[in-house]
């Protein structure tokens, strides 16, 4: 009776080592610890994100080039020709110059007037040749003045050449100016000549024919 009693005791009572094991299962079933020793999962950790690329900022507009080859202000004036001191002095010539409107080959209207001129040929003075010149207008169209004058200027080259222009008033409020080109020479003598257009006034079919000589 003893033996049976002290067994059933033994096999009610759980041993006291099983709650040990179970707990030792657990531990080894758990996730190993990450392995630092390794170079490549270092350095996945350790990698920070590269900062965003930031965007270079746009260069500015500075518009067109302006070309500067056809700024008309900004060019230097041509150099005048050497002077010839052998060719200073006193010029004179007769004047004469004419305007005509024509339609096709008929002539519709005509002015012409003749006059002296006068300049003088100086190294001192800038242009170097410098003058004036009377043209009378013996007709009657009463756009233009009976007396009729203008300016010359000119530079003159060391062999006599001439290159200007002539400002002629046909009348108080029509003025034009035209490229006059020609020669001089020691003694006196002087001969232009040259030619252009004029519009008289707004009701002016056409273009006059301008021409002139000396």
């Amino acid at each position: 009776m003893l033996l049976a009693s002290g067994c059933g005791t033994d096999g009610d009572t759980k041993p006291a080592t099983d709650a040990a094991i179970a707990d030792s299962t657990t531990r080894a079933d758990a996730a190993p610890a990450r392995d630092t020793s390794s170079t490549g999962d270092s350095a996945v950790d350790n990698d920070a994100a590269p900062p965003p690329k930031q965007d270079a900022a746009p260069t500015p507009d500075k518009g067109v080039t302006a070309d500067k080859g056809i700024t008309p202000d900004t060019q230097k004036p041509d150099t005048a020709p050497p002077c010839n001191s052998a060719l200073e002095g006193a010029y004179s010539a007769s004047f004469s110059l004419e305007a005509v409107e024509k339609v096709g080959s008929i002539v519709v209207n005509k002015m012409a007037c003749s006059g002296t001129l006068s300049a003088t040929h100086a190294c001192s003075q800038q242009p170097v040749l410098q003058g004036t010149y009377t043209c009378v207008y013996p007709k009657g169209l009463t756009l233009f003045d009976k007396n009729q004058s203008g300016t010359i200027s000119a530079t003159i080259a060391a062999d006599g050449t001439l290159s200007g222009t002539i400002k002629h008033a046909y009348a108080s409020s029509l003025t034009r100016s035209y490229k006059v080109t020609g020669s001089v020479a020691a003694g006196g003598a002087i001969t232009g000549s040259g030619s252009g257009s004029l519009l008289p006034n707004p009701q002016s079919a056409v273009p006059w024919k301008v021409t002139f000589s000396f």
